[in-house]
């Protein structure tokens, strides 16, 4: 009996430290990493115009509103026909603008009497890292539990970074954190982060990950 018991006591214990050992590590990999130069992450109000009726959309050109440039997209709201304030960036634009100095904004708002004064807009530039992740393992990963680093210091919170779910296609808010508490396996997400320099030559050149004390790292293009 007492050897049936010891073997028993043995195998529980072997059983325990297989499953402690088959617990899955957090898997997380970055599938593309963007780096947008000049992107524009700020409008500001210049002259609010007079007697305007929506679509309330900004875009930028380069030749003086005739054609849009680069996907760059904002909303903005009006009250009694003027401008009140830019809502929302919807996408801060895809290239290296070719000629910043020829970079202006616009609208498509309407005139509402004949005799409208559309309103002009100021920009703010900033470089920007777009990193798409994907949660490859089979464990959840808590974004307040995991750090960004870029180039290896000043490690960033996840969360603060996430924003939004759907690529760089649409580049959305600016550093904004969202009500995403949890990533799944399988989930895709994107983080982004706006550099204080639009300068090319000061742009990062890798971003790490830390999920649980496990990293994953990608070269910045």
């Amino acid at each position: 009996a007492l050897a049936t018991t010891s073997i028993d006591h043995q195998l529980a214990s072997s059983l325990d430290q297989i499953e402690e050992s088959s617990e899955s590590l957090p898997n997380v990999r970055i599938n593309t990493i963007e780096n947008i130069e000049i992107a524009i992450v700020g409008v500001q109000i210049n002259t609010a115009g007079s007697d305007l009726g929506c679509p309330c959309e900004i875009y930028a050109s380069l030749d003086n509103g005739v054609t849009v440039a680069h996907l760059f997209g904002a909303t903005f709201s009006l009250n009694a026909g003027q401008v009140d304030s830019v809502t929302e960036i919807l996408n801060h634009g895809s290239y290296l603008y070719s000629d910043l100095a020829s970079l202006t904004l616009h609208t498509n708002a309407t005139d509402t009497s004949g005799s409208a004064v559309f309103p002009t807009f100021n920009l703010v530039t900033k470089t920007v890292v777009y990193a798409t992740v994907e949660n490859i393992g089979v464990t959840t990963i808590t974004p307040e539990e995991s750090w960004v680093l870029f180039d290896g210091s000043n490690p960033v919170q996840m969360s603060s970074l996430i924003a939004f779910d759907d690529g760089p296609e649409n580049h959305l808010s600016v550093n904004a954190s969202t009500d995403f508490s949890m990533f799944y396996p399988g989930d895709v997400f994107v983080l982004q982060h706006i550099m204080d320099s639009d300068l090319v030559a000061d742009k990062y050149e890798q971003v790490s990950i830390f999920v649980d004390g496990i990293q994953t790292a990608m070269a910045v293009p």
